[in-house]
């Protein structure tokens, strides 16, 4: 693929023009990442996300060995994300990098963490920009790329390989699940300390945080004790992060804008734990539906 054709690419695709911060997030993505000769290697571009799936097959189609790229996934009110299923699903078979921020200042920092992960791993990076997002935080991009200290990274992608030997996405997958740490970014608001145990975890990501945070102050006031974890991260899914925050806990709720991708994931890992789904599929999900599934259940005899 030629350079003017990976230039091409990196133009935001699809922006609605009265969704604020899905044209400041992708012209600013497209831009640092242009300005930084990113996609000299790789195809950095903006998508909505009703054209998702199909626009990422053709990518991973037409990637040469070491090239890979970065999707900035635009989400509308009545879009669910659908983010999560990415995670088995590109028909290259890597494993691809995910993030899910929850306010507008996260939105800024993760593209340009997924820009430094692009170019230190060569892995597919999927960022979701939600036009809730504008409800959350400043607006205002940074003036460049940041640096990338924060991401201490144990092995990157090894450019003196060619060929036969970056041709094996056995080789991706080994180099994004050896980071899965490094890569991880997620926050635990903890019950505050009282006599009552605490029995409950909520994990959420995206804008439906925000919901699911008004639904735990809420339930605390009622008595609950409620520990709320959100996750920047879905994929590599930080694994060690989700059992840490459900031990010693009884019931988990996960509220989620789709049909439910992270949440079977969360019973996987807590087996002996009841897991409740709270979904909207095409609509934000609401603070009483998280709060109603945190009173209401268990239902016991």
């Amino acid at each position: 693929m030629s350079t003017n054709a990976k230039r091409a690419k990196a133009k935001p695709q699809g922006i609605e023009p009265d969704c604020r911060i899905l044209d400041t997030l992708g012209m600013w993505l497209a831009t640092t990442a242009m300005i930084h000769d990113i996609t000299e290697d790789h195809v950095v571009q903006t998508l909505p996300a009703s054209r998702l799936m199909v626009e990422v097959q053709a990518l991973c189609e037409d990637q040469e060995p070491g090239q890979s790229f970065l999707v900035g996934v635009l989400s509308e009110p009545h879009d669910g994300v659908q983010l999560a299923r990415l995670r088995y699903a590109l028909p290259d078979g890597r494993t691809p990098v995910i993030f899910a921020p929850s306010t507008a200042p996260q939105a800024f920092e993760l593209c340009a963490l997924g820009l430094h992960v692009l170019a230190a791993l060569r892995a597919p990076v999927f960022i979701s920009l939600e036009a809730e997002l504008a409800k959350f935080g400043d607006l205002k991009p940074p003036a460049g790329l940041p640096s990338a200290r924060s991401l201490k990274l144990l092995r990157k992608f090894d450019t003196k390989l060619t060929g036969d030997e970056i041709a094996d996405a056995r080789y991706f997958d080994k180099l994004v699940r050896e980071n899965t740490d490094a890569l991880s970014r997620s926050s635990l608001d903890k019950q505050p300390k009282s006599e009552a145990g605490t029995d409950w975890l909520v994990i959420s990501y995206g804008c439906t945080a925000h919901a699911a945070q008004e639904a735990v102050d809420a339930a605390r006031e009622k008595g609950l004790g409620v520990d709320h974890l959100v996750l920047q991260t879905l994929s590599p899914l930080p694994e060690r992060v989700i059992a840490s925050a459900a031990m010693g806990k009884k019931f988990i709720v996960v509220p989620e804008r789709n049909l439910g991708q992270l949440h079977p994931e969360i019973q996987r890992l807590c087996p002996s734990l009841p897991c409740v789904l709270v979904s909207n599929a095409t609509a934000p999900v609401r603070t009483e539906q998280v709060l109603q599934a945190l009173l209401k259940f268990p239902r016991c005899c």
